[in-house]
């Protein structure tokens, strides 16, 4: 199974609650004889994602960003988007061309993220925002008369 099938399998398991975890595998909690408390599942869920970002970290975050994407898109569009259009009855149909733009889009974004954040924090540190910070600080410094400079 690739890794983007095994991501997108433990994203299912943890937000749709309907499975079990067995390692990498999933299994439909309806066929189980004995489920483990609803903790340890979410245990198993997270220790299965926290393996798939150690060894396969970038299509991992990309994966994950693309599912929240989709599922966040998934509620707008239900929340701004009543079921039926006012002026005909007809359902409004889920906007899949609009979803899979936000799933892209995301993607890259989790890429380039994966890319940028190592160096930035190397390199920053919060050096930068810190001095220019204290440069703001000391231009609105308050003077012995109660003025600012």
């Amino acid at each position: 199974m690739s890794t983007v099938a095994r991501v997108a399998l433990v994203l299912h398991a943890a937000l749709s609650g309907r499975f079990v975890t067995h390692g990498f595998g999933l299994a439909p909690m309806e066929t189980m004889h004995w489920v483990p408390s609803l903790h340890s599942g979410v245990e198993q869920v997270a220790g299965a994602y926290q393996r798939l970002l150690v060894e396969h970290a970038l299509p991992t975050k990309m994966v994950t960003g693309a599912t929240l994407a989709v599922a966040g898109d998934a509620l707008a569009q239900r929340r701004t988007q009543p079921n039926a259009d006012s002026t005909t009855g007809n359902v409004v149909p889920y906007d899949v061309p609009r979803a899979a733009s936000f799933a892209v889009f995301d993607g890259c974004y989790r890429a380039l993220q994966h890319a940028a954040f190592p160096v930035l924090t190397t390199h920053l540190q919060g050096t930068l925002l810190g001095g220019l910070a204290a440069s703001a600080l000391v231009l609105v410094a308050p003077t012995s008369d109660g003025t600012t400079v």
